[in-house]
């Protein structure tokens, strides 16, 4: 929690230089926007441009009426009992490939973070015992080198690309017919995606990967088959957690020989933590309908629910509620404010606009027209409630960040 002002004057730093410098900057594209736009200047009057956006997809009562069965100490007791097994056998698999397959099952089945600290012990053990010095590379099985590069890299180990020196070695007997074969490949094709920048290596073995599944994917069968298609269109690496988590409880299912105890709390857990999103989106329609955004500036896009779903895509974790809420005020925010520059604004409106928010001079609001007014009210008063909201839970001031970050993004 001691990163919360950082964490708060990134998110607007990253959304407003993402999207807002160049509508902070608009002035020059309104310029020659007046020439060729619809908008019609006259002495009197004009006409104001539209995108006409069409209307959300949810109303507020459609929100509001979402529950979920899923909440109460039964459910809770329940996923204590089987988290208790899950921890047992992350300690008892007894061999590398093994705890390397359970942890990657874990992280994919979305139920990894209840055990964080488990993983972290065995892939620790694993890393010192295999991949910390280069004089077992060579002997090791392809696929724990392959799943445990991954894996390791995404913890933070800094394993080098050099383990796959020899890749080609290894890979020129494989039998697309075997399924350890095509795990192996598998296995080193998502882990090639765990590159940085000049690994060459790891550019090789993507090269090699892609075009052996390709070649070789009519004739995989079942699960295996599934797996490798999904991949191809995709890799793991660049999925939405929950999306993939959804995904891969109904592929791992199918598999023989699965363990019932991960799939019982892969969906308790899911759903568990779906009611929490529920209240987390119901919360923000709440803050929607107050600020009143979308009745009173209708010319904007009213993406409530999609600005809400693209914050879980970021974070689904159930203990940062407050943090997908504050997400998506921020990008509803930002996305109203983008369609006053670049829709509904004239070019003397939005200098006015710029160097009020440039100041964040709430008594600079006088000359600006009622819509503006209403804009920059709620702007104002929702990052004052963002602060205020972090002090009450966290006991770190942050509005002097937000006040620099919001004003002058683009030197946040």
């Amino acid at each position: 929690m001691a990163s919360m002002c950082f964490f708060y004057n990134s998110i607007l730093r990253y959304n407003y230089n993402h999207r807002k410098t160049r509508s902070f900057h608009i002035c020059k594209h309104l310029c020659s926007l007046q020439s060729t736009s619809t908008v019609v200047i006259a002495a009197e009057s004009f006409v104001r441009r539209s995108a006409n956006y069409k209307s959300s997809l949810w109303s507020f009562d459609q929100v509001q009426s979402l529950s979920s069965k899923y909440i109460g100490e039964e459910y809770t007791a329940t996923t204590r009992t089987l988290k208790e097994v899950v921890k047992t056998l992350i300690y008892n698999v007894g061999n590398p490939l093994g705890t390397l397959e359970l942890v990657d099952e874990l992280q994919r089945l979305g139920i990894s973070y209840h055990f964080e600290d488990e993983i972290s012990e065995v892939l620790e053990m694993i890393y010192y015992n295999y991949y910390k010095t280069h004089n077992k590379w060579n002997s090791m099985d392809l696929n724990v080198k392959a799943l445990g590069f991954r894996l390791l890299r995404q913890h933070g180990y800094q394993v080098p690309q050099e383990i796959f020196l020899n890749f080609k070695d290894k890979t020129q007997n494989l039998n697309p017919q075997l399924l350890e074969d095509m795990v192996a490949t598998l296995n080193l094709y998502e882990a090639s995606y765990h590159s940085f920048e000049d690994e060459s290596i790891l550019d090789d073995v993507r090269d090699f990967t892609t075009k052996y599944l390709q070649e070789n994917l009519e004739k995989l069968d079942g699960n295996i088959s599934s797996l490798v298609t999904h991949a191809l269109e995709l890799p793991l690496h660049w999925r939405v957690p929950r999306v993939e988590a959804k995904w891969f409880m109904e592929v791992y299912e199918k598999r023989s020989g699965i363990n019932p105890t991960l799939i019982e709390l892969a969906k308790l857990d899911f759903n568990m933590v779906q009611a929490i999103h529920i209240e987390d989106l119901k919360h923000s329609s709440r803050w929607w309908r107050n600020i009143s955004w979308d009745k009173k500036l209708s010319f904007t896009r009213d993406r409530l629910v999609e600005n809400f779903l693209w914050t879980v895509g970021v974070s689904y974790l159930p203990r940062l509620s407050n943090g997908r809420r504050t997400l998506t005020k921020v990008n509803a925010i930002i996305t109203t404010i983008d369609d006053v520059y670049d829709v509904f604004g004239t070019l003397d409106e939005l200098e006015q606009f710029t160097d009020v928010i440039s100041r964040w001079d709430l008594h600079g609001i006088g000359e600006l027209p009622d819509y503006m007014k209403i804009c920059f009210l709620g702007f104002y008063n929702s990052i004052n409630e963002i602060a205020y909201n972090t002090l009450t839970n966290t006991g770190f001031l942050i509005l002097k960040h937000l006040k620099k970050a919001v004003s002058n993004p683009s030197s946040s």
